[in-house]
């Protein structure tokens, strides 16, 4: 640990990387296992963020939506249960995100 302790505020998670591709979420001891992968990963060409989410409760809502890039991916890491765990709070936090998609509307050859 560099420097004198700091107070952590309650809710807030700290990116520890910023990354073009996507985002990689952890929480607990996932966290350093997460952040190497992203390392290994950017040697590949594959650029991650990485985000220490530190509490599970309250999430941390504003950060995932700064995280998110269109056309990217949001996976999680944990060392909890997969159903009704910290992937499942980020998945529902997400569905309840008002993203909106850009893009022309489907017509078949035979419109006008």
């Amino acid at each position: 640990m560099e420097g004198p302790p700091r107070i952590l505020p309650v809710g807030k998670a700290e990116v520890l990387r910023r990354g073009r591709n996507g985002a990689i979420w952890a929480v607990g001891n996932r966290v350093m296992p997460a952040l190497r992968a992203a390392e290994r990963l950017a040697a590949e060409g594959i650029d991650l963020t990485v985000v220490n989410a530190r509490w599970v409760k309250p999430l941390d809502r504003e950060a995932i939506a700064e995280t998110i890039l269109p056309g990217s991916k949001l996976v999680t890491v944990e060392d909890h249960a997969v159903a009704g765990g910290f992937g499942s709070a980020v998945s529902e936090a997400l569905s309840e995100m008002k993203i909106e998609d850009v893009g022309h509307a489907d017509t078949h050859a035979g419109d006008s």
